[in-house]
C-alpha cells in the first residue's frame, strides 16, 4: 500500500525564525498613514500572486511498500512586466529546502534522497478583487492560477523570476465562489525609477502564515542603504512581516510604486526585530537582463 506523508512549510527566510505576532513599540498610528492608502492597496493587489511550490518524492524499494513524501512551500510574488514575469524570493522556489526536509525524514528508514527523483510543481494563484461580498464571504479568496514553467534564480541576492506557461497579464479569471463573477485583470506592478529615501512610508502585501488572503503591513524605510554579511546592497524597512511574506512587493504607500521585495527579517533575542530586509527591485530586472540572448 502506498503511504503518503505530508510536510507543510511556510517560509520567510533561512534559517527559520519564530515570529512574534504583535504590534511593535513605537509603531505609527494609522492616522499617520496616507489618506489614499486604501486605493493604493487596491491598485497594487492586481499584480500580486500567491506562490505554492509542491514537491513529491516516492521511495523505491523492492522489499518494502513505497512511501510518498509531499511538501508544500508557500510564498508571495508579483508581476514585473507586460510579458508576465513574476518576481519572488529565490528561497521560495529553492529545491534545496525540500531536499533537506525529506532527507531528514528518510534517515530513520536508512535511506538517502535521490535528488533526480524529486518532482517540483510551481503554481501561481491570483486573488480576486478587494471588497466585501454581498453574501458575507471572504474579502479575498485565492482563485484560478497558472503554472510556472521556467525559473531564473540568484541565491546570493535571494531573488527569482518565474515565467508562466501562459502570460497572466490581462487575464480575467472566473472566481471559484458562488455568484462572485470575474476578477479584474492581472496587471504589472508600477516600478519606482529613482532611489527611495530614508523615512518614506512603505507598505507590503503578501500571504503570511498560510493565511489564504492578502495581508498588508505598513511602516517606513529605516535606511535606504545597508550592506549585509553577504555583501548585498539592501534596504531596511521598519515594518512587521511573517513567514509566507517572502517575495512580496514593497511599495511606496503614497503611490504604489514598487521599490523591492521582502526576503527576511533581522532577528533579535526576542524574535522578530521589526526590521525587514528588502532586496532592491533592480536585482530582479538584472536577473532578467542577464538571461536575455546576447547578439
Amino acid at each position: 500500500m502506498n503511504r503518503s506523508i505530508l510536510i507543510s512549510l511556510c517560509l520567510l527566510a533561512v534559517p527559520f525564525v519564530n515570529a512574534q505576532d504583535h504590534s511593535l513599540p513605537g509603531q505609527l498610528p494609522t492616522t499617520a498613514m496616507p489618506a489614499a492608502l486604501p486605493s493604493i492597496i487596491d491598485k497594487v493587489h492586481s499584480s500580486i500572486a500567491r506562490i505554492e511550490v509542491r514537491y513529491r518524492y516516492e521511495t523505491t524499494d523492492k522489499t518494502a511498500p513505497p512511501v510518498t513524501y509531499s511538501i508544500s512551500i508557500t510564498g508571495t510574488g508579483f508581476v514585473l512586466d507586460k510579458e508576465g514575469h513574476i518576481g519572488t524570493a529565490s528561497h521560495v522556489v529553492d529545491q534545496g529546502i525540500a531536499q533537506a526536509e525529506i532527507s531528514k525524514a528518510l534517515i530513520p528508514m536508512g535511506k538517502a534522497l535521490d535528488p533526480l527523483s524529486l518532482k517540483q510543481e510551481i503554481n501561481i494563484f491570483f486573488p480576486e478583487n478587494n471588497g466585501a461580498t454581498p453574501d458575507g464571504g471572504d474579502v479575498y479568496a485565492v482563485a484560478q492560477g497558472c503554472t510556472a514553467n521556467n525559473v531564473l534564480s540568484d541565491k546570493n541576492s535571494d531573488v527569482a523570476v518565474l515565467s508562466c506557461l501562459h502570460n497572466p497579464v490581462g487575464m480575467r479569471f472566473s472566481l471559484d465562489t458562488k455568484d462572485r463573477g470575474i476578477r479584474p485583470p492581472v496587471t504589472p506592478a508600477e516600478i519606482r525609477k529613482d532611489h527611495p529615501r530614508e523615512g518614506e512610508m512603505i507598505s507590503t502585501s503578501g500571504f503570511p502564515l498560510s493565511i489564504p488572503v492578502l495581508v498588508t503591513n505598513t511602516g517606513w524605510l529605516a535606511t535606504s542603504y545597508f550592506r549585509d554579511e553577504r555583501d548585498r546592497s539592501l534596504y531596511l524597512g521598519s515594518m512587521l512581516i511573517n513567514h509566507g511574506d517572502s517575495g512580496a512587493p514593497v511599495y511606496m504607500s503614497a503611490n504604489g510604486q514598487v521599490i523591492g521585495i521582502v526576503t527576511e527579517y533581522r532577528s533579535a533575542p526576542e524574535g522578530n526585530s521589526g526590521l525587514t530586509v528588502i532586496v532592491p527591485v533592480e536585482n530582479l530586472f538584472g536577473l532578467l537582463h542577464e538571461s536575455e540572448p546576447k547578439h
